[in-house]
């Protein structure tokens, strides 16, 4: 038999849906979906007069209220879609950064910023030719310790090297 998968749907604390969580893992196990992802917006335009760390907070105990009552029916992961970035970039990270900081749970997230990758998380996984390696510890831990091809290691150490020599 074939799983389905819904891997991008917003809740309630989306300003783009009126759908509860629990409604729409609801639905999942009515239509045997295997997992969903909620992926609410974290977009400051259309929040500027709300608290942006509220709602993200009141979405994730939303995800872990559902996994608690229907977690062994359905996989519920957990996202954040970030739509305003290009437009305010400093205020969304700022905000992210805010809302990440203190959360204890597992998150996965893809980033260039670099002082990001020294804030938030507490390991790296890189990914290279199919071969996954797990580092304990921030982005500066990671360019320190990572075996990787000599051209590779070449690659992560210059932006930083550059940074340094404009300074």
């Amino acid at each position: 038999m074939t799983s389905l998968y819904d891997m991008h749907v917003h809740s309630e604390s989306s300003h783009d849906s009126t759908t509860s969580v629990i409604e729409m893992t609801k639905s999942c196990i009515e239509k045997q979906i295997k997992a969903i992802a909620i992926t609410d917006h974290c977009d400051i335009q259309y929040y500027q007069k709300l608290n942006v760390l509220s709602l993200i907070e009141k979405s994730m105990n939303d995800v872990e209220n559902a996994r608690k009552f229907y977690g062994d029916k359905v996989k519920i992961l957990k996202g954040i879609e970030i739509g305003e970035a290009i437009w305010n970039e400093t205020h969304t990270k700022e905000i992210l950064e805010n809302a990440l900081f203190d959360y204890r749970g597992t998150l996965i997230f893809v980033s260039h910023d670099r002082y990001f990758l020294n804030r938030i998380p507490t390991k790296i996984f890189e990914l290279n030719n199919s071969k996954i390696t797990v580092y304990n510890g921030n982005y500066d831990y990671y360019v320190e310790n990572a075996v990787t091809d000599e051209k590779t290691a070449q690659e992560i150490k210059k932006p930083k090297a550059n940074a340094q020599n404009n300074s």
